[in-house]
């Protein structure tokens, strides 16, 4: 039987892999079919599905923003045997901004034989937004009633 790395094990490194920057290791903690709902994503929720799209959403991002990403008050809730609640904060200095930032984050993973079959995430996207540099764009989309009328429609 093979043996596998905890869930709590697996969101840690998750976690770790993100503040890291390394992307391919971040995507190849889902199974290809995982769902992956970042609920207070603005200006609209968004459901990101399995490995590859998870590395495809993350590659648009530039990582060259982020230096010296800390993870911080990092509590790790076992509520299941195949479910954690993880809250960290993550911590660094955005180039885009010229300032130190601060991202609290939460997420409720499901893991099974060590790869995340589904995940639930609530991040701080107006904080996320700031520090790369995307203020404006946002704040221009959330002003417009189209954004609105999607998002609740």
């Amino acid at each position: 039987m093979a043996e596998y790395p905890t869930p709590a094990e697996v969101v840690t490194d998750l976690i770790h892999a993100s503040a890291a920057g390394d992307i391919a290791r971040f995507a190849s903690l889902y199974t290809e079919d995982a769902p992956v709902e970042v609920r207070l994503e603005l200006p609209r929720p968004l459901t990101i599905v399995g490995s590859a799209g998870v590395l495809a959403a993350m590659s648009g991002r530039d990582p060259s923003n982020l230096r010296n990403v800390e993870v911080h008050d990092l509590v790790i809730h076992e509520t299941g045997p195949d479910e954690v609640v993880a809250e960290w904060e993550y911590r660094g200095f955005a180039r885009a901004t010229g300032e130190p930032y601060r991202v609290h984050n939460a997420i409720v993973t499901t893991v099974v034989n060590g790869k995340i079959t589904r995940s639930r995430d609530y991040h701080n996207t107006v904080a996320v937004s700031t520090n790369s540099g995307g203020r404006a764009r946002l704040l221009a989309q959330l002003a417009d009633p189209a954004t609105w009328a999607a998002r609740v429609g």
